[in-house]
């Protein structure tokens, strides 16, 4: 009976991929550009590949800042598109209080929520000091 069981759901798997509960679209591909323009304000540059949607619940962005995670709102970004470039001040996006510099490492995930999956990956140059005052 175990066995019928495991050979049913090994043939789920196989034949119906996804059956896993989620039937949207793939997670997209993208080449974007993450950079400080000022002391508060990142810019989000798209380079290449899909369209991003930053005011759907499906993409979520988070800065790492000396090993802490922090979830971004970055909705304000909207759809960014191919050749798109736009600001995005981190006094407006749900962060607590933070300092940071060139000395210390930072980096920016795009994350596809629906899949778990890297969307992007950005290790920034902080080349100024970094006052966050929400």
């Amino acid at each position: 009976m175990i066995i019928i069981l495991i050979l049913a759901a090994l043939f789920t798997a196989v034949v119906f991929p996804g059956f896993n509960g989620y039937f949207g679209e793939p997670c997209p591909t993208v080449n974007l550009d993450i950079f400080f323009v000022n002391e508060s304000t990142m810019e989000f540059r798209h380079m290449g590949g899909d369209c991003l949607e930053f005011d759907s619940r499906s993409l979520g962005v988070f800065l790492y800042v000396n090993g802490k995670s922090y979830l971004l709102d970055a909705s304000s970004l909207g759809d960014l598109e191919v050749g798109d470039s736009k600001l995005l001040n981190l006094n407006e996006v749900g962060l607590p209080p933070i300092e940071f510099g060139s000395r210390d490492e930072v980096i920016i995930e795009v994350v596809d929520c629906n899949f778990g999956t890297l969307v992007s990956y950005q290790d920034l140059y902080v080349p100024v000091h970094v006052t966050i005052s929400p």
